[in-house]
């Protein structure tokens, strides 16, 4: 047997022809479409959520509170804002804190409280780049929320 012949066992393939048959066999597999991806899963869950967003003097207009705005804008999307799934609230704080918006499910609500804590034309307090920002104080505000006017049923976030 020279050395280009390879051995078949009586009555088989040979080693080779059978590692392409099984290659080409995958080829065949892959090469046709793949099924669709399952849906994504809705988020329909019960949970009150409160954003605890910095309106200070360290978020300058020109670019981070656009930033800010559309990054709360983009999580409250992102949720199952509805009657009887996700509430959200909004807690601003600076060198004081504010409820922005209570605990709601209405959209207009929650995009009004965002666009009038970062609207562009208002510039932050210059006062505040050098006053104390007060998140602890924002924090326990929105603790406050969730536990004073959240659903007993719900998860606090």
């Amino acid at each position: 047997m020279s050395a280009t012949q390879s051995r078949q066992a009586p009555g088989g393939p040979s080693n080779a022809r059978r590692k392409l048959i099984i290659v080409a066999a995958f080829a065949a597999s892959v090469s046709a479409s793949p099924p669709s991806p399952p849906s994504a899963p809705a988020c329909n869950f019960v949970a009150d959520v409160v954003l605890v967003l910095d309106s200070s003097g360290s978020i300058d207009e020109s670019s981070s509170r656009p930033g800010v705005a559309k990054f709360a804008t983009d999580i409250i999307n992102d949720l199952a804002v509805d009657e009887n799934f996700v509430h959200v609230g909004i807690v601003e704080f600076a060198s004081n804190t504010y409820v922005c918006s209570n605990l709601t499910y209405d959209d207009n609500t929650l995009a009004s409280a965002i666009n009038d804590t970062y609207k562009a034309n208002i510039k932050p307090n210059p006062l505040d780049r050098a006053a104390k920002t007060f998140i602890s104080n924002a924090l326990l505000l929105g603790e406050q929320l969730l536990t004073r006017t959240g659903r007993t049923e719900a998860t606090k976030i």
